[in-house]
């Protein structure tokens, strides 16, 4: 899913793998795809989360933490959890020259741009 050479590694939350999930599930519901393409795409999405990235748990503390950033920066409590995972890995992985934190939420991505992460929000 990622075929950039200049990225070494993914991170990512657990908590991504359902919210991707629940994109599918929606799409299946509104009818955009089948229930048998939803499925397939679910296939092929834990194939890549459980092999090409990197895990983040989500900890008790970073919850907590993540409310109090959910109500500061006006964003959901799933996003504001996203970003305070990435902010935690982003502390502890000194050994990265660049960290990116990539999003599809334009006020995640702003929130994250506040944190002083650079941010990407592709097309």
């Amino acid at each position: 899913m990622v075929n950039d050479p200049r990225v070494v590694s993914v991170l990512t939350s657990d908590l991504s793998f359902v919210e991707v999930c629940g994109v599918f599930s929606r799409a299946v519901a509104q009818g955009r795809i089948s229930r048998r393409q939803g499925l397939a795409l679910l296939a092929k999405f834990r194939e890549w989360f459980m092999a090409g990235t990197t895990h983040i748990a989500v900890r008790l503390e970073q919850i907590t933490q993540a409310g109090a950033v959910a109500v500061e920066r006006g964003i959901r409590g799933a996003d504001a959890l996203h970003l305070v995972a990435a902010t935690s890995a982003r502390g502890a992985a000194s050994l990265v020259d660049e960290f990116i934190f990539v999003t599809y939420d334009v006020k995640l991505a702003q929130a994250a741009r506040n944190t002083g992460a650079f941010t990407a929000v592709p097309d």
